[in-house]
């Protein structure tokens, strides 16, 4: 995108996926954006659930800041919302597939014990 095209507001879920050689191995990003407000928050279930939670790498919260006054409640909210998609996501795979949430479980352990306090 060049400087002189405008912006263009996300409506509702766009997914963008990219490919990439890292180690010598194709890695692909997949990048999900949700728009729209708090009343699409259940769409976070297209990038939040049981298949996807042992590969997502990440989440970026976004925040509107032409509207400051917003925004810590806007977070809160998000930050809540994309909780709730994981616990749910988790424990769905706990209740359904128990060797892949083992699995997720070890790597999210030794993660946070390779994190220094």
């Amino acid at each position: 995108m060049s400087n002189s095209e405008p912006v263009k507001e996300t409506v509702a879920l766009d997914f963008k996926y990219g490919d990439n050689k890292m180690d010598d191995k194709k890695v692909r990003l997949q990048s999900y954006e949700l728009g729209g407000g708090k009343v699409l928050a259940n769409m976070l279930q297209a990038a939040v659930n049981p298949q996807s939670i042992g590969r997502i790498g990440s989440v970026c919260i976004v925040l509107d800041l032409s509207k400051p006054g917003n925004c810590v409640e806007s977070l809160l909210f998000w930050l809540s919302a994309v909780r709730e998609h994981i616990d749910r996501a988790l424990k769905d795979l706990q209740n359904t597939k128990i060797d892949q949430f083992r699995m997720i479980k070890d790597k999210m352990s030794n993660y946070w014990n390779q994190v220094p306090s």
